[in-house]
């Protein structure tokens, strides 16, 4: 029973181990669940700017296009206008080539802004997907945890119970030493009595011996009436009879006295 015991409190200590890991296990999983929706959070935030920035080139870049038309239509002019136009000429010409040049980083920037867009969107996805398992670990942590909760509360109810069985063992072995020791002294007075018993019925053996020696002696006088001294019979049988008296009580004094002994 001791090592039962020691076996079930043992049990009982790890898993309330177990269980404080499992806590602290539910804890980081829900700072873990909080850190994942928080970057969720943030990685639309940058997808939906990333989509903000796209907009804005795509307005840069109808700009630019437009630019490069108006230019061109200046430089359409300044032909017509022959010598006169041929300076407006030239500068409609470096405006032409801005817009194109406008047109072309504008064009680049959106490959970019695509390309981080659609990155975004990729790690928004993965980042919902990790914050899913996340949420998903947490619950069967939390899970987890109440098992261990039971297993620990189920230790605790087997360790009490235990406790109490070894109780009632080491009393129940209390009593049947007691028991034990009652039987003895009850065997040792049972010898006793027998022996008692067995020197009563010698004494009473004695007693009944004396009293039929006495009726014997009481017996023999009757069967000589026939002589013919009759009173002197009596008399005689009368002195027989006081003589014997003594004789009969003397065994029943030693009854007495033996029973007081007993």
């Amino acid at each position: 029973m001791e090592e039962i015991h020691s076996t079930v409190s043992h049990t009982a200590q790890a898993s309330e181990q177990a269980n404080g890991l499992a806590t602290n296990a539910a804890g980081i999983a829900e700072r873990g669940n909080e850190a994942m929706t928080e970057m969720q959070a943030k990685m639309a935030s940058i997808d939906a700017s990333a989509n903000k920035i796209s907009d804005i080139i795509g307005l840069i870049d109808s700009i630019a296009f437009q630019t490069n038309i108006l230019a061109l239509n200046a430089s359409v002019e300044a032909a017509r206008a022959g010598e006169h136009g041929r300076g407006f000429a030239v500068v409609a010409q470096e405006v032409r080539n801005l817009a194109s040049r406008s047109a072309d980083a504008a064009k680049d920037i959106r490959g970019l802004i695509d390309t981080s867009v659609k990155h975004t969107q990729e790690g928004s996805q993965i980042v919902k997907g990790a914050a899913e398992r996340m949420q998903e670990l947490r619950q069967s942590v939390i899970q987890v945890s109440d098992v261990i909760s039971e297993i620990t509360a189920g230790a605790r109810e087997q360790t009490s119970g235990i406790e109490q069985v070894n109780t009632a063992v080491a009393e129940m072995d209390t009593m049947t030493q007691q028991n034990a020791s009652m039987v003895h002294q009850n065997a040792g007075l049972a010898a006793t009595m027998r022996d008692n018993a067995r020197r009563l019925d010698e004494l009473m053996s004695e007693f009944i011996l004396g009293e039929a020696r006495h009726t014997e002696t009481q017996s023999s006088p009757s069967m000589s009436l026939p002589s013919p001294a009759l009173p002197s019979t009596v008399t005689t049988a009368s002195q027989q009879v006081g003589k014997g008296a003594p004789k009969r009580q003397q065994p029943v004094r030693e009854l007495e006295e033996d029973w007081e002994t007993f």
